[in-house]
């Protein structure tokens, strides 16, 4: 795994021993989205961003808790979804202003963001 500054850590409601974490590297000059998920409680990690532009540092990670497999991530330039646990990633902006997404959460079927300077959504 890369050297980073661990910016949100999401535990698997659906799979023991499974957590997600996103690095950011900026500091060094490195604009990449480092997104990894582990199965065996942190004793490897897989990198899972393809898909997100390689200039969208990853925010924040998050799994739905009611469906396996589904992955929301915040990224710099905006929101990005999964439907395979992290295999492939879509954008999912809809009417979201293009802008750095710092925190989500999930609840009762809604999916909060904080964005940095434009508000909640």
């Amino acid at each position: 795994m890369a050297e980073g500054l661990v910016n949100s850590i999401d535990l698997s409601q659906h799979e023991p021993g499974g957590a997600y974490i996103t690095l950011s590297r900026y500091k060094f000059d490195d604009f990449d989205p480092y997104i990894f998920k582990t199965t065996d409680y942190g004793q490897s990690w897989q990198r899972i961003d393809n898909g997100i532009p390689s200039d969208a540092w990853a925010r924040v990670v998050r799994e739905d808790p009611e469906r396996p497999g589904l992955l929301y991530a915040g990224t710099e330039l905006g929101m990005y979804v999964s439907f395979n646990a992290g295999g492939s990633w879509q954008s999912l902006q809809l009417n979201l202003p293009q802008t750095p997404i710092t925190d989500l959460r999930i609840q009762a079927g809604d999916l909060v963001v904080a964005t940095q300077g434009r508000a909640f959504w």
